[in-house]
């Protein structure tokens, strides 16, 4: 079965900054084990709650700072489920999302830009 529902998860404000709470999460998830929920029932709810708490607190930045394009990069975005999931709720919420495609979201693309910063210092002759 097709699991659509996501543990909750807080998003609380310090300031300026959203605060993404994660013991909601893990509170979920210990309780499906407890309960003997199937494993994959339990990735798929914590999937789509880690989604739908990362989607509020990229919507809250965005719209504190008048922006509609959003960048997604790290290792994180290696996991296909967290990735399109965020992809599909943060452009349904009218947001450009921006991601890698030729280059490796984690490490493996930090040669790439060491390469175009030393490329650009060499061309500025520095």
């Amino acid at each position: 079965p097709t699991v659509r529902d996501g543990y909750p998860a807080e998003l609380r404000r310090n300031g300026a900054l959203g605060v993404m709470g994660g013991s909601d999460l893990v509170r979920g998830v210990v309780d499906d084990l407890a309960a003997a929920a199937p494993v994959p029932t339990i990735a798929a709810r914590f999937h789509h709650g880690l989604i739908r708490l990362t989607a509020r607190a990229v919507r809250v930045v965005a719209a504190d700072r008048e922006h509609r394009t959003v960048v997604l990069s790290g290792g994180c975005f290696q996991n296909d489920v967290l990735t399109s999931g965020l992809v599909a709720e943060l452009e349904a919420s009218g947001l450009r999302v921006l991601r890698h495609r030729r280059v490796p979201p984690n490490d493996g693309g930090l040669p790439l830009g060491q390469l175009a910063v030393a490329a650009a210092r060499l061309a500025a002759g520095g």
